[in-house]
């Protein structure tokens, strides 16, 4: 499985599933173009961050399958420089109305279970 050196989705996953094999990467294009490439059998990350790397991707190479049962809370880090962004983030955030929520987890579509690569011949994922 890829995942990205240090990110935080690898140590959740190693920590719960010791046995997984993970193939370390320096981030989510890499892993997926693995993925696609045949050279690991799929990849992790957070699933904002997947959608739109897939997106980028050629049509078709990789689908998204699933999601892991490892959740933890999204966090925006901000350096001590742009502290005073803080409360403007946070307003930002707050006034996400509940329709507009609503169209973010519609872009994000249907839930399945796990990355893999889509041969060419549309043949059995490997």
């Amino acid at each position: 499985m890829a995942a990205g050196k240090n990110y935080s989705a690898y140590h959740l996953l190693k920590a719960r599933y010791p046995v997984i094999e993970f193939v370390l990467v320096g981030n989510t294009r890499e892993a997926l173009e693995r993925v696609a490439a045949g050279t690991a059998y799929a990849a992790v990350d957070i699933l904002p961050t997947l959608h739109q790397q897939i997106e980028q991707l050629p049509a078709g190479s990789v689908k998204l399958a699933g999601v892991t049962d490892v959740e933890f809370p999204l966090q925006v880090m901000v350096g001590r420089q742009q502290a005073r962004l803080i409360p403007l983030i946070n307003r930002a955030i707050a006034a996400i109305t509940p329709e507009e929520r609503a169209a973010i987890h519609k872009r994000l579509g249907p839930l399945e279970r796990q990355i893999w690569r889509i041969p060419p011949d549309g043949s059995k994922a490997l």
